[in-house]
């Protein structure tokens, strides 16, 4: 199966004409504007879903499942060949695994940043599998206050970049 991960927020562009000057951004493309599109699922469903993980069967042309995802980063995924997908969400600072047979989430880990690479996969001196993956952010991130509660979401927050390594059960 090809495991991809979707963006349904739809709008238009129109590519520009410009020039590279060396330390500056670069982009040849500006928003349209206009009316706002309706955001549309893979099948062309309207929907409210920001994103979609999707495993598509190219021999068969069809989609075998894909499910809502809260995460239009469209950050890369890696798929082991014992049916596990591995991806960062750069919505909720999760590193995620979900089953690649039907598309169930079976692991979550808050790392607390983005995700811009695809996380590999190793075999250790121990003969056991791992995962691991780069997680980064901006160097400054917004001080958790003394008072906060145990669950807020900015006690997971990391600043810098940070490696994070997994030994698979098995």
């Amino acid at each position: 199966l090809l495991y991809t991960h979707t963006d349904n927020n739809c709008r238009a562009q129109v590519m520009v004409t410009g020039e590279y000057k060396p330390g500056t951004g670069y982009t040849l493309v500006r928003t349209a504007g206009g009316a706002t599109a309706v955001s549309k699922d893979i099948e062309g469903k309207a929907t409210t879903n920001p994103g979609q993980l999707i495993a598509n069967d190219p021999v068969a042309r069809k989609t075998v499942w894909s499910k809502p995802i809260n995460d239009t980063s469209r950050t890369p995924q890696m798929a082991t060949a014992t049916d596990l997908i591995f991806k960062g969400n750069n919505a909720n600072g999760n590193f995620e695994a979900y089953n690649a047979t039907n598309g169930n989430m079976l692991f979550s880990f808050r790392a607390g940043s983005r995700f811009n690479d695809s996380p590999i996969t190793y075999l250790g001196p121990d003969k056991k599998q791992y995962v691991a993956v780069i997680s980064s952010s901006a160097a400054t991130n917004t001080a958790v206050a003394a008072n906060a509660a145990p669950d807020n979401a900015n006690r997971y927050r990391r600043s810098g970049t940070t490696l994070y390594v997994f030994k698979l059960p098995g």
